[in-house]
């Protein structure tokens, strides 16, 4: 065998892909659970707004208010489905950098759970407009 073959990367074993594959699809569960209480904070946060705005309650002068609870637990709720997403995108770059093969990088699907997250972040991003706007 020549140098420049044996340099090359070769293509991982058959127990090591699956593990590469489970690995990948812990990174997916993990997001999906970070979008769960995304999701969570961003209707709860919504639904206190609008229960106290449609209740006619009296706005009385305090520091924090219903519409100020809302409004910091969707942010937040945003916040994590956005660090959630980042983490997992270099997560999964971390996975195949570890691990190249001669036609580049470990095959990985594209992921669906970024695909939600980024749904439900938009979603969410219409929310507190929406929040902004009407309250």
């Amino acid at each position: 065998m020549s140098e420049n073959q044996s340099s090359l990367p070769m293509v991982p074993e058959a127990s090591t892909q699956l593990a590469i594959e489970r690995t990948y699809i812990a990174h997916e569960r993990t997001l999906m659970a970070w979008v769960r209480t995304s999701v969570s904070l961003i209707t709860f946060g919504f639904s206190i707004q609008q229960f106290f705005r449609t209740r006619g309650a009296t706005e009385v002068e305090r520091l924090i208010g219903p519409r100020e609870v809302g409004l910091v637990m969707m942010i937040v709720g945003l916040l994590a489905i956005v660090v959630a997403i980042a983490q997992n995108r270099w997560d999964v770059q971390q996975l195949q950098s570890r691990y190249p093969t001669q036609q580049g990088y470990v095959e990985l699907p594209r992921s669906r759970a970024r695909l939600i997250a980024l749904l439900v972040a938009l979603l969410g991003i219409n929310g507190l407009v929406a929040m902004l706007v009407w309250s």
